[in-house]
């Protein structure tokens, strides 16, 4: 993307022809199918998978549903995409130079959450944006899990905060279902007593790691 891009304005200034594209469009093409077409297979699983940690942590809010809205219409195998994309660029080869953008290819994707059927990126509160992107972390480590047959390490940082405590509690109860989570929290007592035995707690002030109880 970067060299089609620097490319695309060279063109531009007059600097470079447009037949130097071909290169670069033959490998856009190629990749940008392969990742469209994997990512429509993985959207399947992590849009279930995500819908159920959502559930299991704000369940009265509504049903989360994620779409995967793909800026290549074309569905079929990775030479089929590829065929579509390359079609593609050359529509907007005139808007491109113009730009001296790539205005074609996975970069352009999106993701889309509703709650309920309302939009989480224009209406959903803070708690719930927090929440849905922690069901989006959990739903990946399920998808590696399935998908390699090995749990990740799940990584979450201050993602207690803006929450109720009752979400609290069930975010760290998704968390403690991880066979390995790092949290870090500003707020050291903020864990419920009934967690205690499940976790192991670290205090860390000006470069010292303790370990707490």
């Amino acid at each position: 993307m970067t060299q089609r891009n620097h490319l695309l304005k060279r063109i531009r200034e007059g600097q470079a022809g447009q037949d130097e594209l071909t290169f670069w469009n033959d490998e856009l093409s190629q990749q940008g199918a392969r990742i469209t077409v994997r990512r429509r297979t993985a959207m399947e699983a992590l849009a279930s998978l995500a819908s159920d940690a959502y559930a299991s942590m704000a369940a009265e809010d509504g049903e989360l549903v994620v779409t995967y809205e793909p800026s290549i219409d074309q569905t079929g195998t990775p030479e089929e995409v590829a065929t579509y994309i390359s079609t593609r660029l050359a529509t907007v080869r005139t808007r491109e130079i113009q730009m001296a953008q790539t205005l074609v290819g996975p970069h352009r994707d999106e993701l889309r959450t509703t709650i309920g059927g309302v939009d989480v990126s224009q209406y959903g509160s803070r708690g719930q944006i927090r929440t849905v992107a922690l069901s989006l972390r959990l739903a990946e480590a399920g998808y590696l899990t399935q998908t390699l047959g090995e749990e990740p390490i799940l990584l979450l940082d201050d993602v207690l905060s803006e929450l109720d405590e009752a979400r609290q509690l069930r975010v760290l109860e998704a968390a403690c279902g991880a066979e390995q989570a790092l949290m870090t929290m500003v707020d050291g007592e903020r864990h419920p007593s009934e967690l205690k035995e499940a976790v192991a707690t670290f205090w860390i002030e000006a470069g010292a790691i303790t370990q707490v109880g």
